[in-house]
């Protein structure tokens, strides 16, 4: 049975994390990409599942709220048996999803 990867990052706006996600989609068979926020100034090759209408101009402290909310939702978009994040909110999302759905 083939393992689908779907990557889990906050936003697709910009910026070092962001440029790997991109890279990777190019070079890997990525099942979903899945992102915290509405703000995408990539081109990648994947599906992409946005979770919120979040934007970079969101409170951070309403992001951070959210966390448990996306985690639920998350839930939703894990047929894949793995699942890799990026940042520090996207893993503290990650590891929230895995406590109620057992993915790697």
């Amino acid at each position: 049975m083939r393992k689908r990867i779907s990557i889990l990052i906050n936003s697709l706006a910009g910026g070092g994390a962001e440029r790997q996600v991109s890279l990777l989609t190019k070079y890997l068979n990525i099942d979903k990409v899945i992102l915290l926020e509405n703000d995408i100034n990539y081109n990648i090759h994947s599906n992409i599942k946005v979770l919120t209408n979040h934007t970079g101009k969101t409170s951070s402290v309403l992001k951070t709220l959210y966390i448990p909310i996306h985690a639920l939702k998350l839930k939703k978009f894990i047929s894949n048996n793995i699942i890799i994040s990026f940042l520090e909110r996207s893993n503290f999302v990650n590891m929230r999803s895995k406590l109620v759905k057992k993915h790697k």
